[in-house]
């Protein structure tokens, strides 16, 4: 099937989830998939739709029928290997459409148009404020799967990519046991030793930088969400009377409140392993140059390996400082003060402790790597 989601995700199969994925669920995922076939049924779809991720994400986190806390329920739990979390994924990018707003605009549309003429506007205006805040509400969850896969693809991109590159030996044998320190030979093999060494940083460098940004915008997404990811929008009761029934109104309302209590959490911890297992991956790419090459040649190296984009006179907002991965960690605790996206309040006092603490360790790592920077 067709990707879903008007900007493509980074969705990353597995064939072992895959095998596991329910077959109830599979039948939930396609009786939806069937709404959407009928234009008129669009607005139902994506109330469905919405009501199996919440369920799902409600699963992930082992949180259903009384089942109580599990793996899932930890803050910093990764779930890589969580079925349930991997269903979602295949049931937003794989299974809906990925123009089901437009048809849920167009209806909108023609409601109104309808309510226009008949002059009843109270009922129908509040409906079409329901249907947005469900879009609101679907795009919120969209963002936290998308954040996910970033997730798992920088994990997958850090795991594979070592931060210690080999010296090549260029026509068997080291340049020293092949040619005189002093001869030309020896200068010209050992510029070229130089330069495949510096590709090769740059090249591993570049994989990790990528794939940290990309997780960082993602996670970004869902914590700045306009309004607070998964956020009661405190529509009035009559906002959603006629399209859904008052305890259907009340679940929904208790799932979001408990979803933002547990993924909120999540994508801050999330966010903050990213970039600091980037920073300390940025740290053991400088040790391995300057050990390998001693302090002044080390140096020089590791100042030719960002390549000319980037400035020298600021070399602590460059992506190859561990510094300036550190620094990012740290402006976390603002996002995480800002009243207006409501995160604090998602971090029982445990979280709130832990977090603090994160952000105590990065101020003594970043103060650590700008000695050690001094010292070049």
């Amino acid at each position: 099937g067709e990707f879903g989601g008007a900007d493509a995700p980074l969705f990353i199969p597995n064939a072992n989830l895959e095998e596991r994925i329910l077959s109830a669920d599979v039948r939930k995922m396609h009786s939806i998939h069937w709404l959407c076939y009928h234009p008129e049924h669009a607005i139902d779809a994506l109330i469905c739709a919405n009501m199996l991720l919440r369920k799902l994400l409600l699963e992930t986190i082992g949180n259903v029928d009384g089942a109580g806390a599990c793996e899932g329920a930890n803050a910093e739990a990764d779930w890589l290997e969580n079925v349930k979390l991997y269903t979602a994924k295949i049931f937003a990018f794989r299974i809906l459409p990925s123009d089901i707003f437009d048809e849920v605009m167009i209806q909108c549309q023609d409601d109104n148009g309808i309510m226009d003429e008949d002059g009843q506007h109270h009922p129908q205006s509040s409906s079409i404020d329901f249907i947005r805040d469900s879009m609101c509400e679907h795009e919120a969850i969209i963002h936290f799967l998308n954040a996910h896969d970033a997730y798992q693809k920088w994990s997958n991109v850090i795991s594979q990519h070592s931060p210690a590159v080999s010296i090549p030996e260029l026509g068997g044998g080291s340049v020293e046991d092949r040619h005189k320190p002093e001869s030309l030979e020896y200068e010209i093999s050992n510029k070229m030793q130089r330069k495949i060494y510096i590709d090769k940083k740059r090249q591993v460098a570049h994989a990790v930088i990528k794939a940290t940004e990309v997780a960082r915008v993602c996670f970004m997404e869902v914590l700045t969400f306009n309004g607070g990811w998964l956020e009661d929008t405190k529509l009035s009761n009559n906002g959603s009377a006629n399209m859904v029934e008052e305890d259907e109104r009340k679940q929904r309302l208790e799932e979001m409140k408990l979803l933002r209590s547990k993924y909120i959490p999540n994508a801050v911890f999330l966010l903050f392993h990213v970039l600091d297992e980037t920073a300390q991956w940025m740290e053991e790419f400088v040790r391995e140059t300057l050990s390998t090459f001693g302090q002044d040649e080390g140096s020089l190296i590791l100042s030719r390996i960002p390549g000319t984009e980037d400035a020298d006179d600021d070399a602590d907002s460059s992506p190859f400082s561990p510094g300036m991965w550190y620094r990012t960690a740290l402006l976390l605790a603002n996002t995480v003060a800002n009243k207006e996206y409501n995160i604090s309040s998602c971090l029982n006092q445990d979280e709130l402790k832990l977090f603090m603490d994160y952000m105590a360790d990065s101020t003594v790592s970043l103060l650590r790597s700008h000695e050690r920077k001094d010292k070049w």
